[in-house]
């Protein structure tokens, strides 16, 4: 199993704290040097005097020099100009340091890079990196340091590079002594985007290729800087790294939401070998990633991103740089990592059985035929039901379609005509089947007023009823009372047509004195 770090918890905010963390006075009053060779194993060397080299014999773990063969330190042009690196360094040797003067108010820099790129996959947080700065009385200025992708200020104020701020990790004392600068790789993740110090575009950490120790410095032209002994090394007063778990992390994306951690735990039975989180209780809408220590996994693609049913979510590679995933449905979720070759798989098994919905679509007012736009019907016991208002007389055109889920996920599943339009008559039952022909609807001559489209999912049937508005005799519900009424009636007298409370005008059951009432009605008697 792959084993990535936590990040040390350490506060980046107040400059007088990190001093004390960060920043230590080279040399003592006999001018021997302060640093703890015998905390400091694993020496990687990025530029180091011939004494400090010696002194790390049998402890150096990967030598990365300038030679100016394949490791260099380049000055950026027209930026900084040689400045006096003689005189007594920060172990108190009588060695060369690097020394630059800015040439320009606006800003200096120089970067060691190695051609071909540059190993740092041995760094872990037991891992410091560490370097000397001293600074005149009169220089003031803030430089802006970078390993790799992490990038820090040393100096009275944070170092800002266009509208990038370098965090500001502390200041040295200006008295012109030499002061060590030792900075957990922890922390140094926290100065990255993302915590990411070696991004995979800039060849990752095992083939770094892109400036790997540098420094920009703006300002006052004529100002200094004086660095000293750059390497990294392991502390042994930093505790080792202990292997993270898999967890996952999910929550409402919604300003004040609580997001969770469950831990996932090695898997039994038919998931033996793998990793599980059971049982886990989501809302509606609820978004969630996997961490394992510094890195977070999530949907690679953008069809990874929202989820909608179990079927679409088996096997899912998992993306370090991936985006959230979408659950939008209420329910117990279980999920299951495997490790394989190709990578992080994840499975979620758990989608609560949905109930099936049913959709009209047709002329407006019922939702046009935009599939974007559909009319849920209201269930009640397997019949579906829609109310439509029309404002006008006029011919309306629909189908019906029915799915499990949202709207998104019904593919196909269409009830209408299958030779081509088919007309409605207002209070008949039709029956309907699925149909692949997407140019046929049923028509239904409308009159002003309201129509109710009833659905039978179960024997797939509908009828389309208008709403009685009130006048007594007005059978079928087109709001007059005439010799069609009394054709109703006796329709529904002889069981021709199913009997409605609109056809009992007496309120005795459809029989021969209904019809006589109906005739009297309009009669106008």
């Amino acid at each position: 199993m792959k084993k990535l770090f936590t990040l040390a918890a350490l506060s980046l905010m107040a400059a007088s704290a990190v001093n004390a963390q960060f920043i230590t006075k080279a040399l003592n009053e006999n001018d021997e040097s302060t640093f703890k060779w015998e905390n400091a194993s694993n020496f990687i060397l990025l530029s180091v005097g011939e004494a400090e080299r010696e002194a790390m014999e049998g402890k150096i773990l990967a030598d990365y020099s300038i030679d100016d063969v394949t490791r260099h330190l380049y000055v950026w042009e027209n930026t900084y100009v040689g400045g006096d690196g003689t005189g007594m360094n920060s172990f108190g040797q009588l060695e060369d340091h690097i020394a630059l003067t800015v040439g320009n108010a606006g800003w200096s820099g120089f970067g060691l890079i190695q051609d071909g790129g540059i190993d740092f996959s041995m760094l872990d947080d037991t891992y410091v990196l560490h370097f000397a700065m001293k600074a005149k009385p009169t220089d003031l200025t803030s430089h802006g340091f970078g390993f790799a992708q992490a990038k820090f200020t040393i100096g009275p104020t944070a170092f800002v590079d266009g509208a990038r701020v370098h965090k500001l990790l502390g200041d040295i004392e200006h008295n012109g002594e030499w002061y060590y600068i030792d900075i957990p790789f922890s922390v140094l993740r926290q100065c990255a985007d993302n915590n990411d110090v070696f991004p995979a575009d800039k060849g990752g950490a095992a083939a770094y290729n892109d400036n790997h120790f540098w420094c920009l410095s703006g300002g006052v032209a004529g100002s200094e800087l004086h660095i000293d002994n750059i390497f990294i090394y392991k502390d042994a007063t930093i505790p080792e790294p202990v292997e993270n778990d898999y967890v996952l992390h999910y929550g409402l994306n919604e300003e004040g939401a609580t997001w969770n951690d469950i831990t996932f735990v090695p898997g039994e039975g038919e998931n033996e070998g793998k990793l599980v989180a059971e049982n886990v209780e989501f809302a509606e809408n609820t978004e969630f990633k996997v961490n394992y220590g510094d890195v977070w996994y999530g949907g690679a693609t953008d069809d990874d991103y929202y989820l909608i049913h179990s079927e679409w979510f088996e096997n899912i590679a998992l993306d370090s740089n991936g985006k959230n995933f979408h659950i939008n449905e209420a329910g117990t979720y279980t999920f299951v990592l495997d490790e394989t070759e190709e990578g992080i798989k994840l499975t979620v098994t758990g989608w609560p059985e949905p109930a099936p919905a049913v959709y009209l679509i047709g002329d407006a007012p019922l939702g046009g035929w935009d599939p974007a736009a559909p009319v849920a019907m209201t269930e009640a016991n397997g019949i579906y039901t829609y109310t439509a208002n029309f404002e006008e007389a006029k011919d309306i055109y629909f189908v019906f379609t029915e799915g499990i889920g949202s709207w998104e996920a019904i593919n196909g599943h269409r009830y209408g005509p299958t030779e081509g339009n088919e007309d409605v008559v207002v209070g008949e039952v039709t029956t309907t089947q699925l149909s692949a022909n997407d140019q046929a609807a049923y028509k239904l001559a409308a009159e002003v007023g309201e129509y109710t489209f009833t659905f039978d999912l179960a024997n797939l049937n509908f009828k389309v009823e208008k709403v009685n508005a009130g006048v007594v005799g007005d059978v079928n519900g087109d709001g007059k009372v005439d010799i069609a009424d009394v054709n109703a009636v006796i329709n529904m007298m002889l069981g021709k047509i199913e009997a409605t409370e609109a056809g009992d005008v007496t309120g005795g059951g459809v029989d021969i004195a209904d019809v006589n009432a109906v005739i009297n009605i309009m009669l106008g008697k």
